[in-house]
């Protein structure tokens, strides 16, 4: 037989995943804003990115990273929000 999860549990892995966005968005955004020599870089990247000029691949991963913290941000509230709703659905049913 399968095991019912309790809406509890699912209550607290959304809140969780959401946890995690946020402090992946935060981590990101910190690590390349905080330090002077990564301040540098950004400034580098943007300024070759305006000019369309050919990234290096150290420059290619870093500006990536900065891409992904809102993306993973958004799709770990999603997730998380459905998991809460679900728990709140399941534990207001039972």
């Amino acid at each position: 037989m399968i095991k019912m999860i309790e809406p509890s549990t699912l209550i607290i892995v959304g809140l969780l995943i959401i946890v995690f966005g946020f402090w992946w968005k935060w981590k990101i955004y910190w690590f390349y804003k905080s330090g002077a020599y990564l301040q540098e870089l950004t400034e580098i990247i943007e300024e070759k990115l305006s000019q369309n000029q050919e990234l290096t691949s150290r420059e290619k991963k870093a500006l990536r990273d900065m891409n992904s913290g809102p993306w993973i941000w958004k799709v770990c509230s999603k997730v998380g929000g459905i998991f809460i709703l679900i728990g709140l659905i399941l534990s207001i049913t039972k």
